[in-house]
């Protein structure tokens, strides 16, 4: 499924050069477009591979019993140990590039702040833990919501400012400060930013920035 997806990127990708969408894109982020493709690709390839943190201790109910008769067992708990990893394509790349890109074209920090902040806030009020499965948020409404906050606060580099915000204020708000959270998950493996190959983390940040044309 993975090698297929992958594929799906590539053709995706190939497409919109092939239409010139990707250059169009680069223009308005103020990079090189060779450089946009690629970092786009090495996230999609790298999405397989995870870096573990740390172990958190957790105590979940095991899945319910059917009941025996008229008697209904007690849901008996047990102990065990979340890995908690960061994936390299859903996480630590886009954070890399939000920060390479900030510093290439020196965005203004105070200007910048602000947007991440109420990325941040918004975040951590609209995503949920799903058992089995890890911290999601809304497709779009974060997106949106970085998207105007950067056309109402930010003065220039506008697409780019809406990737950093996007992209930062996820990981924050979605990952970091839920982090407690992932003991209601019940899962024994937890991958920041490994949900798929184009994570929420990947999404809100890409999302963000091409909304600034659309708003």
């Amino acid at each position: 499924m993975y090698i297929v997806q992958l594929i799906g990127v590539f053709a995706t990708l190939a497409l919109l050069a092939w239409l010139g969408v990707t250059a169009r894109w680069a223009l308005k982020m103020a990079v090189p477009e060779y450089l946009l493709i690629g970092a786009t690709l090495l996230i999609a390839a790298a999405g397989i591979i995870n870096f573990a943190l740390f172990y958190m201790r957790v105590v979940n109910p095991l899945p319910p019993r059917e009941p025996a008769g008229i008697l209904i067992p007690n849901k008996p708990c047990y102990k065990g140990a979340v890995l908690v990893a960061f994936n390299l394509g859903g996480a630590i790349l886009p954070v890399c590039y939000a920060i390479g890109i900030w510093l290439y074209l020196k965005i203004n920090i105070y200007e910048l702040l602000p947007v991440i902040l109420i990325t941040t806030f918004n975040s951590y009020l609209f995503s949920r833990p799903i058992h089995g499965f890890g911290l999601a948020i809304p497709v779009l409404i974060i997106p949106v919501v970085t998207a105007l906050s950067c056309k109402l606060l930010v003065t220039e580099q506008l697409m780019a400012s809406a990737y950093i915000a996007g992209t930062i204020g996820v990981i924050l708000g979605t990952d970091i400060l839920r982090l407690k959270d992932l003991k209601q998950i019940g899962a024994s493996f937890i991958s920041i930013g490994g949900a798929g190959i184009f994570d929420g983390i990947v999404l809100t940040g890409i999302l963000s920035s091409l909304l600034i044309v659309i708003i």
